[in-house]
């Protein structure tokens, strides 16, 4: 099945490469969202979650040092959730006082919100097998160079946890939003930003690689390098940040469901 897939996957790939060098692009270029938000203030939400995040990942070490590690990963979850939500308050409220309108400035439309999403979803598996190579590079380098490569964190906490409670809260946030929350901020707030001073192409760059490193992972960079590339060049073309978002939540979806599988299936040997 997964073989069928990744099969699937590299077909819309090639089928996608050989419309955009015909010149007969998939997606056609939306008109441009306003952005009137300044770079610096891109810039001051993303490191204001970035120092947020990493004072709470202290913090709680040093309040809570004799607690599990499922009780402070889920402690951790929480913080999250509330830093995430009080900088996606921040970038809102910024939106909104600049254009007067979050449904425009986001893409948001009642008529256009579904088959965004949809073409979200299309989008994930015509580029999965990138995402996917740049992740078997990162094993080749692992196996070549002889280090072993450590989890992050989220997936050690997916496959410990035992709660219902503890596994719907880890549901919500990887899945549904921790996406949106970063679609918000490096695609709407800091890639807009960063295209309406630099143009389309370095925006991308830029962008993927401040979300690459915002996850805390050196040895994850190039995938999810690669994956902020994507997310970047689909929000460029559909203009909605629903588009990428349903990217984000199929991708962050499907790991968690392999990981909750491999658990059920080596508690069954």
């Amino acid at each position: 099945m997964d073989v069928l897939l990744l099969i699937f996957t590299i077909g819309l790939f090639v089928w996608f490469v050989i419309r955009s060098l015909r010149k007969r692009p998939v997606f056609a270029q939306a008109p441009l969202n306003p952005v009137s938000w300044t770079l610096n203030e891109a810039v001051l939400a993303v490191f204001s979650i970035f120092l947020f995040l990493f004072a709470a990942a202290l913090m709680i070490r040093e309040i809570f040092p004799g607690m599990g590690e499922v009780k402070q990963g889920i402690i951790g979850m929480l913080y999250m959730f509330v830093i995430q939500t009080l900088v996606c308050t921040f970038i809102l409220i910024k939106i909104y006082q600049r254009t007067g309108s979050l449904g425009e400035a986001l893409g948001i439309k009642a008529r256009r919100g579904i088959n965004e999403f949809w073409a979200g979803i299309f989008c994930f598996f015509i580029f999965l097998p990138v995402v996917f190579l740049s992740g078997k590079f990162v094993e080749l380098l692992e196996r070549l160079w002889g280090v072993r490569i450590p989890r992050q964190p989220i997936t050690e906490l997916i496959e410990s946890v035992q709660r219902p409670e503890h596994l719907g809260l880890l549901i919500f946030m990887v899945v549904v939003f921790a996406p949106f929350a970063e679609e918000l901020l490096f695609r709407v707030f800091l890639y807009g930003a960063l295209r309406r001073r630099y143009g389309p192409r370095p925006a991308m760059m830029a962008s993927a690689l401040i979300f690459s490193v915002v996850h805390f992972n050196r040895f994850a960079l190039l995938p999810i390098f690669v994956l902020g590339l994507v997310l970047a060049y689909i929000y460029e073309k559909r203009q909605s940040i629903l588009a990428p978002a349903a990217v984000h939540m199929t991708n962050n979806g499907l790991q968690f469901l392999v990981f909750f599988m491999l658990r059920r299936s080596l508690s069954l040997l």
